[in-house]
């Protein structure tokens, strides 16, 4: 979800795109002192689509949560310590009728970013030696004996 222009926008905003691109998403609710992340909505909604995006919209979030942020228009924004509630406007009695759903907050595994080698250079390296066995059964031709074009290629 986030984009390569993402640094240049706030992260109120970012928060407002996620809450405008998923009807029946609500309100999102981040405790970054307990590290949860809770969901607030509204009828149908696909869960692990949801969740997939709710944890890159986090990650993308995550540093500049304590910076203050002008909130857009249409949305509301609530803190309270650790506590950032983002919704769109609605009516008083809305709230009421919200399912919150409570996610775990992303973990970044540092093993998962470690540098190995692509495997597709593994693979290159090993059709290569099969090309080049291949070539050779062909050139020595059968039972070990060599063919017309081995014994053209000789010096």
């Amino acid at each position: 979800m986030p984009s390569n222009t993402e640094a240049n926008i706030n992260w109120a905003e970012t928060l407002a795109r996620f809450l405008s691109e998923h009807p029946g998403v609500e309100a999102v609710r981040i405790d970054a002192a307990s590290k949860k992340v809770s969901v607030a909505t509204l009828g149908e909604v696909n869960v692990e689509q949801l969740q997939v995006q709710l944890m890159a919209t986090i990650t993308a979030v995550e540093k500049q949560l304590g910076q203050a942020t002008k909130v857009p228009s249409g949305f509301t924004l609530r803190r309270e310590g650790e506590l950032t509630e983002m919704a769109g406007v609605s009516c008083s009695t809305a709230p009421t009728f919200w399912k919150w759903r409570e996610y775990q907050w992303p973990k970044l595994d540092e093993e998962t970013h470690e540098v190995e080698a692509p495997e597709w250079k593994e693979l290159t390296a090993f059709a290569a030696v099969c090309g080049v066995f291949g070539i050779a059964g062909f050139v020595f031709g059968e039972n070990g004996r060599r063919s017309d074009v081995a014994r053209s290629c000789a010096i």
